[in-house]
């Protein structure tokens, strides 16, 4: 499973790569590990897949976008 997390534009764009169907959810928490917003939480296809926020929505500061497929979890850091 690849994952990667870019920001830019005003925007927050997660990318992901799933090598079959599953369950995807994908949080952005804070650095206290409150739950600021969830992408996703529902099935997905095989393939390629994007999701995104815009940063105003996110408090400033640091946050950890986690990545949950299925009972694998991968962390990525985010500044805005």
């Amino acid at each position: 499973m690849r994952f990667a997390v870019t920001a830019g534009n005003g925007r927050i764009s997660v990318h992901y790569r799933l090598p079959r169907p599953t369950h995807v959810r994908i949080d952005i928490v804070d650095i206290l590990g409150r739950t600021v917003a969830t992408l996703t939480n529902d099935e997905r296809n095989e393939g390629e897949h994007t999701a995104w926020i815009n940063e105003e929505v996110l408090p400033p500061g640091t946050h950890i976008c986690h990545l949950i497929v299925s009972d694998q979890t991968q962390t990525k850091r985010i500044a805005c």
